[in-house]
């Protein structure tokens, strides 16, 4: 009986007898493959790119006198390079040479010597040279700002109530009323802290019958420890005062709940004068005023009585 032909894409007998065979087989054409194709992923790493050792001075190179005085890399260096240096740049006279224990620096060595050495020490420290010690740190940028600074420090101010600006002194203030001609009234909250903890000096003046833009009213300015950050002003007549306030402060919004505010950098502006005169208002007696607040320092009055509050009481 005839034998039936194998088709050529069928494998031989003994390809499928020794399956092993065939994982060996294929474990080392992968492993050929692996040695083949790693130096075209990366055919950098065959080469070595070999470092280009400095090329000597022209002076290292003629003069043989003086090679065993040149100092080491960690010692100074001697004025000849310097010369050298100067050499490269400008024509020097032709000289004899002498032997290196009697030749003496001409005057024209001696001038391009001191002119090189007054370029080099304007740029920057010849190699081998130890650098001038580090300046020590001044005592305020190494030591943390006390908490007690930080709740009385000065700022540059911002403008409240004409002529008023922010961080004023009491005494200034008042001073500027009396001036004026009115009565102010201070009221005075300083309250005795520990030594850990900022103080909290709270003041207030309060000036009745006080004219501004033309309008008498109630002026109340607020101070947190000796820095006055508000000032507020309650109109007689809030319709007659609503009108210069649209007059001088066109771009205070005007908000449908009849509250304005605006902030301009540091500066906060809220007024009530539009709610104050409405029907709603009327009804509900709301009070009218228009206010000034340096929002630095109302950070910071908030910020003392988040971290020094309960300590301050418990105590």
């Amino acid at each position: 009986m005839a034998q039936a032909k194998r088709d050529w894409l069928e494998p031989p007998a003994w390809w499928k007898k020794w399956r092993p065979l065939r994982l060996v087989l294929m474990g080392t054409l992968l492993i050929c493959f692996v040695i083949v194709i790693r130096p075209l992923l990366d055919p950098d790493a065959q080469y070595v790119r070999q470092e280009r050792a400095p090329k000597p001075t022209p002076v290292a190179a003629t003069d043989t006198h003086n090679e065993q005085k040149v100092p080491s890399e960690a010692t100074a260096p001697p004025p000849e390079p310097v010369v050298a240096v100067a050499a490269e740049h400008e024509p020097e006279p032709t000289v004899m040479p002498t032997p290196a224990s009697t030749a003496q620096p001409t005057p024209v060595a001696e001038t391009k010597a001191a002119r090189a050495e007054t370029e080099t020490d304007s740029t920057e420290s010849p190699p081998g040279v130890p650098l001038p010690p580090a300046q020590p740190a001044s005592a305020s940028a190494a030591e943390p700002t006390p908490p007690a600074t930080k709740f009385t420090a000065l700022a540059p101010p911002v403008d409240l109530l004409s002529p008023f600006r922010s961080y004023m002194r009491v005494d200034a203030v008042m001073s500027d009323l009396q001036q004026g001609g009115y009565l102010p009234a201070l009221e005075s909250s300083h309250q005795p802290v520990s030594d850990d903890v900022p103080p909290h000096d709270v003041d207030i003046i309060t000036v009745r019958e006080y004219k501004h833009w033309d309008q008498s009213g109630r002026l109340e300015m607020t101070f947190f420890n000796d820095r006055l950050y508000q000032t507020e002003f309650e109109p007689e007549d809030a319709a007659s005062y609503r009108a210069q306030q649209r007059k001088y402060l066109p771009e205070l919004p005007r908000e449908r709940s009849g509250r304005s505010e605006m902030t301009r950098g540091h500066l906060r502006i809220a007024s009530s004068l539009d709610l104050a005169v409405s029907e709603v208002g009327a009804k509900l007696r709301s009070r009218a005023f228009l206010l000034w607040q340096d929002l630095r320092l109302v950070q910071q009055r908030e910020e003392w009585d988040q971290r020094y509050a309960l300590e301050a009481v418990t105590r």
